[in-house]
């Protein structure tokens, strides 16, 4: 009978060892999980004070649809300029979480978005033409809207990654 008891307190110890580290990995999970969201919402934070004021005045003077309910001035250079500030902002700022430095990123994307479309619509009114068109003004109106198109299309597709990076995980139910 000493034999049976020997032999059940080694499985008794190893199940209570296993259950330890479970339970310390599991807290150490939901500690590193929490600085993580901390972080991130954090870094949301600034974006909401930031880039996202600067992007929906972009979009608002740059795409306007009849749902914009804020009336923008649209100068260019004030769009440039909370532009440089934005960037300057951002870039500086510090993120140490991988969905942190991933927003970051595309952040930053959708900052050379803007800052690509606005040197494009300076290109396609540059020259203020008057009366006809000849082949040459033509074939660059035609190659500026080209670009234009897809500028639009860039800042879209980066407010979708944006928006698949913070939604599932952070804005979940």
């Amino acid at each position: 009978m000493q034999e049976k008891k020997r032999s059940k307190k080694p499985f008794v110890l190893g199940t209570l060892a296993v259950l330890v580290i479970a339970v310390i990995a599991v807290i150490i999970f939901a500690q590193h999980d929490t600085k993580q969201k901390e972080e991130m919402w954090a870094f949301r934070d600034t974006l909401d004070k930031s880039y996202f004021p600067l992007r929906d005045e972009f979009e608002a003077c740059v795409y306007p649809s009849k749902t914009t309910s804020k009336d923008y001035n649209c100068y260019k250079q004030d769009i440039l300029e909370q532009y440089q500030q934005v960037k300057e902002h951002i870039s500086s700022y510090e993120v140490t979480s991988d969905d942190a430095k991933k927003l970051k990123n595309e952040v930053l994307n959708g900052l050379d978005i803007i800052n690509k479309t606005t040197k494009d619509l300076d290109a396609s009114d540059s020259s203020k033409k008057t009366g006809t068109l000849n082949s040459d003004e033509v074939r660059e109106l035609v190659n500026n809207i080209g670009k234009l198109t897809d500028d639009k299309k860039d800042f879209y597709k980066n407010a979708d990654k944006i928006y698949n990076i913070l939604v599932p995980k952070y804005y979940s139910k």
